[in-house]
């Protein structure tokens, strides 16, 4: 299994790897390490963000990809979540709060 992070801030003035610590220590509690990581400072309401189209592009199915919680991956409106939670399909998605978990919005 090649578990993933994505870590994000919405603007420069924050810290992208704030939570680096959590989800590392989520992967750990569940007995992997992160293999990749992806930083940016970039805004969640835009679905153009280049850690993100990177991590897309690398990602491959059976990957993991570990986030603080689903507002660090997307602010996106419905329709654009949808396309990009479909782009992660069969991915999976876990939040360092929980257990790992296919892709979802509440």
């Amino acid at each position: 299994m090649f578990v993933r992070s994505y870590l994000r801030a919405s603007t420069d003035k924050q810290d992208a790897t704030r939570a680096r610590a959590a989800v590392e220590a989520f992967a750990v509690n569940q007995g992997h390490s992160i293999a990749c990581e992806y930083v940016e400072n970039a805004s969640g309401t835009k679905a153009d963000r280049p850690e993100l189209l990177r991590l897309l592009k690398d990602a491959k199915p059976g990957d993991v990809l570990l986030v603080e919680s689903i507002d660090r991956l997307s602010r996106l409106p419905t329709a654009e979540w949808q396309h990009l939670k479909g782009a992660m399909t069969p991915r999976a998605c876990a939040s360092s709060r929980s257990t790992c978990r296919p892709v979802t919005r509440a």
